[in-house]
C-alpha cells in the first residue's frame, strides 16, 4: 500500500500566492509552506497589498496549491484568483473552501 504523500491528487502543503501591483512596480510570489498557509497567505496579502484604490488599480493576485502528479512529481492548481475591483475577502474565502477540500499529504515520520 502506497503512503499517502505518494498519492496523486493531494496537497503538498505548498502554496504560492502572485501579487502584482503594476503601479508600485511590485511582483511577488513566494512559496509558503506553513502548518496553516491559507492563513499565511491572509497575513502575507494584508501586509503587501495597499489600502489606497490608486495603488490597486490594475492589481491582481493568484493563489495556487502544489498537488502531487501521477509520476510523483507536482502540479500547480488555481485555488483563485483576484483582481482589483472585486471583493479580496471573497478571493480569500474561495482559496480556503478550496483548500479545505482538498485532500492531504501525510509524510511518515
Amino acid at each position: 500500500m502506497r503512503a499517502t504523500w505518494q498519492n496523486a491528487g493531494s496537497a503538498t502543503g505548498l502554496v504560492r500566492c502572485r501579487l502584482h501591483i503594476p503601479a508600485l512596480d511590485l511582483d511577488l510570489n513566494p512559496r509558503i509552506s506553513s502548518g496553516r498557509p491559507l492563513a499565511a497567505v491572509r497575513r502575507f496579502i494584508a501586509s503587501h497589498l495597499p489600502t489606497a484604490s490608486s495603488a490597486l488599480i490594475g492589481a491582481s493576485f493568484s493563489i495556487r496549491a502544489e498537488i502531487r502528479a501521477k509520476g510523483g512529481g507536482a502540479r500547480w492548481r488555481v485555488l483563485s484568483r483576484w483582481q482589483f475591483g472585486e471583493s479580496v475577502d471573497d478571493a480569500l474565502d474561495r482559496a480556503t473552501s478550496e483548500w479545505r477540500q482538498l485532500p492531504k499529504e501525510h509524510k511518515a515520520r
